[in-house]
């Protein structure tokens, strides 16, 4: 069964691309982009971090991506990617164990939950990749948090 958590998160500082896409090829987004955030951030001595895709916009016109990971100070921006930050405040959360193709089935959950208990998602929400896929190739593994702000 899933399991809904609400807590409050302080602001985070990012280290991230943004880019504009479609319904249909913004997967594509993300073995393009977090290679690259990770290498700058590797480049700056920032130690391993588990890489987020937030959702600044999704519709089935367009969909506003922004992939990163979360930093513990300020570095420098570079090109395309820039630093950023994840507002603090109050968020509900839930835990995707298996494939980023079933996440939407856990989004699903989410937003049944935000309905029977009369919450208001507020502003972006993002997935933060627990799991490297190139460590454990088990997609079935995987671990992937899911936020929205309430």
């Amino acid at each position: 069964m899933q399991e809904f958590t609400v807590t409050t998160l302080p602001t985070q500082k990012t280290l991230s691309i943004t880019h504009n896409s479609t319904k249909e090829a913004f997967k594509d987004l993300f073995p393009m982009w977090m290679p690259k955030v990770f290498e700058y951030a590797k480049s700056l001595g920032l130690g391993p971090a588990p890489m987020f895709g937030r959702y600044h916009e999704f519709t089935d016109e367009k969909v506003v991506l922004e992939i990163g990971i979360i930093i513990p100070h300020d570095v420098k921006a570079e090109g395309e990617i820039t630093q950023n930050e994840i507002p603090g405040g109050e968020v509900v959360m839930t835990r995707h164990i298996g494939s980023y193709d079933t996440l939407i089935d856990s989004w699903t959950g989410l937003y049944t939950w935000l309905n029977i208990n009369e919450k208001m998602p507020m502003g972006p929400c993002w997935e933060l990749y627990l799991t490297d896929p190139s460590i454990e190739p088990d997609p079935a593994k995987w671990v992937t948090e899911i936020y929205q702000p309430i």
